[in-house]
């Protein structure tokens, strides 16, 4: 068969399921994209200033093991501080408690 014929037939379809597709999917790009991107940046940052700290007191492996942690708090607390993970998300996390306290205590929730 002419392959013109299956382009053609995957088009109208195409066009057809997303005629009936009552769903509009609209990205939240700060809450989604921006705000977690920079979260992760600011951690990172942490995590590289803390490493550098550590490195000519500790060897490699004590500054993963202390930089890690560090790492991943301080992202929680920052998607924390801007609004990207919520309280009920918390409640859910393993030691979630912890930012649902601390997010009181600065005044989030």
């Amino acid at each position: 068969m002419d392959p013109r014929v299956w382009q053609s037939l995957d088009g109208a379809s195409f066009r057809l399921s997303s005629k009936l597709c009552l769903c509009k999917y609209r990205p939240d790009w700060f809450a989604g994209v921006l705000f977690p991107l920079g979260a992760a940046t600011v951690s990172g940052l942490v995590v590289y200033l803390l490493n550098l700290l550590l490195s000519g007191v500790a060897g490699a492996v004590l500054c993963i093991v202390i930089s890690l942690p560090v790492g991943v708090f301080f992202h929680i607390l920052f998607l924390v501080i801007l609004r990207v993970i919520g309280e009920t998300e918390l409640q859910e996390m393993p030691l979630g408690f912890l930012f649902i306290m601390l997010g009181r205590t600065i005044g989030v929730f």
